[in-house]
């Protein structure tokens, strides 16, 4: 069961109501959401030490606000608990996108103990609607014929960039796995150690080497969009620092600047990051970037998240950070989020449709201390990866996949692309139909 929950801010107040499923009692009812992010308990969670958070209070006070008064979405999430599912938030306005929805914490029975959603079996993602050229039931399909290809700029001030290195290298770069990574570095440790690897000599599918590194040289902005551009990469993954002050920016240390420690020199927006992929010949959709960086998913003072910007105008999917986060707990999202993407995508399917929310799942697990049942309550690392989607299902199409299969989901496709893109197209679709 998928229960979706749309949540608007308006003149009167900040409206509550369920959206889908349709059989729920009490469906379609709204309720006023008496809870902002001024709110003194929303205020300490945000400001507490990773390990001593009101995670547990603030679940559950989040959850009271959604179904006060709201009968549709109370008995919806008793069904959730009870049955199975996912849980997609629709958000309109950036004082309810601000708010921690990834702690929800609820009973299905009076008595019975509180369980976390996103964190005991039912994934939080947030969808974003008023997304560019494609509507409610398009299917958002990428080929990956010649296997993941990756793309990772690591240039975090004061952070040892290796351990997120290794787990890139670890999972995208492992033995039998269909995928490339283009790797772009400051820290010199880790751009030696990347490039004695053997995947730097070892050829891909398309005869690229599985794994190309490139320092990130001083007033090398332009330059890195050139090379987004020029690798067409279905993920994009950052590990740097950001900011979500008026409008939301990744900063990115150069050599120079990891050489002296001193704060990154290069900035980039969400529409730098659009417009790279905008340039992109062929044209192609990214499927994710994954934000490792602080407020990747915060909204700006005038202006969206980056993560939800990133998605709205071009991505499919996006992982952003709502809190500041240690680079040990990054690399630990990381390793177990790109263990599981490879492995859905290297099943035997032909057309393998991709769940986001499902797989933030073991990541978002594998950041709470040991043993979870008492770290959990007052940790809130795990509460900070926050997933934006499009609505439309993605498929993704293997070198295994069939012929046919592929030439339908690409058809599908063909009505939504703007003239650029659909020339393109139109000339792959004539190539496979030629193979027929």
């Amino acid at each position: 069961m998928k229960l979706v929950l749309r949540i608007r801010e308006r003149p009167d107040g900040t409206k509550v109501e369920l959206d889908r499923p349709e059989n729920i009692p009490g469906w379609g009812h709204e309720s006023t959401l008496e809870l902002d992010s001024s709110d003194a308990e929303v205020q300490a969670f945000l400001g507490a030490a990773f390990d001593d958070a009101n995670t547990e209070a603030l679940g559950k006070r989040l959850f009271d606000g959604l179904v006060k008064d709201n009968p549709g979405v109370h008995n919806g999430v008793v069904k959730l608990l009870v049955d199975g599912g996912s849980v997609v938030l629709d958000l309109a306005g950036n004082d309810v996108d601000s708010l921690p929805w990834e702690c929800l914490c609820a009973s299905a029975n009076a008595g019975d103990p509180p369980r976390f959603i996103s964190l005991d079996g039912w994934p939080v993602s947030r969808v974003v609607r008023d997304v560019a050229r494609r509507g409610d039931d398009e299917r958002f399909a990428v080929d990956i014929s010649e296997g993941l290809r990756v793309f990772a700029v690591l240039g975090a001030q004061g952070w040892k960039a290796t351990p997120e290195w290794r787990a890139l290298r670890d999972t995208v770069l492992a033995d039998g796995r269909e995928a490339t990574l283009h790797l772009l570095a400051a820290d010199k440790e880790v751009l030696q150690e990347a490039a004695a690897h053997p995947a730097a000599s070892a050829p891909a599918a398309n005869g690229t080497p599985r794994l190309r590194v490139e320092e990130i040289k001083r007033g090398g902005g332009p330059a890195l969009l050139e090379a987004l551009a020029a690798s067409r990469p279905h993920v994009l993954h950052v590990f740097c620092h950001g900011e979500a002050t008026r409008s939301p920016y990744l900063i990115v240390s150069d050599v120079i600047d990891a050489e002296l420690n001193a704060p990154g020199s290069i900035y980039i927006y969400p529409d730098d990051i659009i417009d790279a992929v905008a340039r992109a010949k062929p044209a192609f959709d990214p499927l994710v970037a994954v934000l490792g960086c602080c407020r990747g998913a915060r909204p700006g003072d005038t202006s969206r998240s980056m993560g939800r910007t990133l998605v709205q105008k071009r991505f499919h999917a996006a992982i952003g950070m709502s809190d500041i986060m240690d680079f040990g707990d990054l690399s630990t999202f990381s390793r177990a989020f790109y263990a599981g993407l490879l492995e859905a995508l290297q099943k035997p399917e032909d057309v393998k449709t991709l769940s986001w929310p499902q797989l933030m799942l073991s990541p978002r697990q594998r950041l709470v201390p040991d043993p979870r049942p008492q770290h959990a309550p007052i940790d809130k690392r795990w509460v900070a990866p926050v997933l934006f989607e499009r609505r439309d299902s993605l498929q993704a199409v293997g070198a295994s996949g069939d012929l046919l299969v592929a030439i339908q989901v690409l058809e599908a496709s063909l009505p939504a692309l703007p003239p650029d893109k659909r020339a393109a197209a139109e000339a792959t679709l004539a190539t496979l139909r030629g193979q027929l």
